[in-house]
């Protein structure tokens, strides 16, 4: 199996960590590909150029990388199953606040006269909505 990641991707980061922590790097190799490159290596197996694509041995490649844990023993998952909820409910908010995190980020690094200043509030207050919310759920 094939990792693709970009650097800059937080979730291709997450995916990467995923990789060590299930111990899977004898299993999944992990190939930086480049972004908005119409000659990127990830294309032919990504069409969307996102990342993190898992190639897997079937040559179908998935971009929700969930699967990652369940390629794993068990014991070692490091997601929260069904039988957690709240667990899970937890895990989808922090995915939310970091897609928040990522589109200001992304809109940070435009050059100041393209900036939308609207989507930086908006943003922001998503980001401190949801730590909010986990601070009084912890």
């Amino acid at each position: 199996m094939r990792l693709f990641h970009s650097p800059g991707s937080p979730y291709a980061r997450i995916a990467r960590m995923a990789v060590i922590e299930l111990g899977l790097e004898d299993r999944v190799a992990v190939e930086e590909a480049t972004l908005r490159d119409p000659t990127s290596v990830l294309l032919p197996f990504n069409p969307v150029g996102r990342v993190p694509a898992l190639l897997l041995d079937d040559g179908s490649t998935v971009t929700e990388l969930m699967v990652l844990d369940s390629l794993a023993d068990p014991a070692q998952r490091l997601l929260p199953g069904p039988e957690a909820p709240r667990a899970l409910a937890a895990y989808g908010r922090v995915l939310g606040m970091l897609d928040g995190i990522a589109v200001w980020n992304r809109e940070l690094r435009r050059p100041p006269h393209e900036r939308s200043p609207g989507v930086i509030a908006l943003e922001a207050l998503r980001a401190v909505r949801v730590a909010d919310a986990l601070e009084s759920e912890a």
